[in-house]
């Protein structure tokens, strides 16, 4: 589901299908069963040439995911995976769209500290599944480089700071032999 499902709509709490490559779908050999008995059932609809690279894949209609209760159940347990995956994913593509080049990409527009940086953190963590697969490599990428940018500053920062402190005790101990 994790590949078929993101969320949107107006308040981003739709859930909504999604088209990934059937070859995602389908590495594994007892998922690619599956989904080719939902596509015979006609709960998935395939698009493309059959066994080409750019097959995909989605649920017939996104009603579907609304009505069929394992879908909906799996949706709601998921639902703040998703919505975290929604907010990275937005982030990311603001970054991406900064400059063409991905070396002239402003650090500034990484995942800002505080609540879009934990949710990465937090995506990562409990639910990598949610970030499987080459499509949300980006993605991946991103959150580590956020978190990488980060924790340099967080470093220069504590740095700054024993270097400061440093500079305050041997100021105060000229201080004391001055008066001695």
């Amino acid at each position: 589901w994790t590949k078929l499902v993101t969320l949107g709509g107006d308040d981003g709490n739709e859930a909504l299908r999604q088209h990934p490559r059937l070859a995602e779908l389908t590495s594994d050999p007892d998922m690619g069963i599956l989904v080719e008995q939902f596509i015979a059932s006609r709960l998935f609809t395939a698009s493309g040439t059959e066994g080409s690279d750019s097959s995909t894949v989605s649920v017939v209609h996104e009603r579907l995911l609304r009505t069929w209760k394992r879908a909906k159940d799996w949706i709601v347990e998921n639902r703040r995976h998703l919505q975290m995956r929604a907010s990275v994913s937005a982030s990311l593509n603001r970054w991406k769209n900064s400059h063409p080049d991905p070396d002239f990409r402003e650090d500034s527009l990484l995942l800002p500290a505080g609540l879009l940086l934990q949710e990465g953190i937090t995506l990562s963590e409990e639910a990598p599944q949610i970030l499987d697969g080459p499509e949300y490599a980006d993605i991946r990428d991103y959150i580590t480089r956020s978190v990488t940018y980060h924790e340099q500053i967080r470093l220069a920062e504590e740095e700054r700071r024993l270097k400061a402190e440093e500079e305050i005790r041997l100021a105060k101990e000229a201080s004391e032999k001055a008066r001695n």
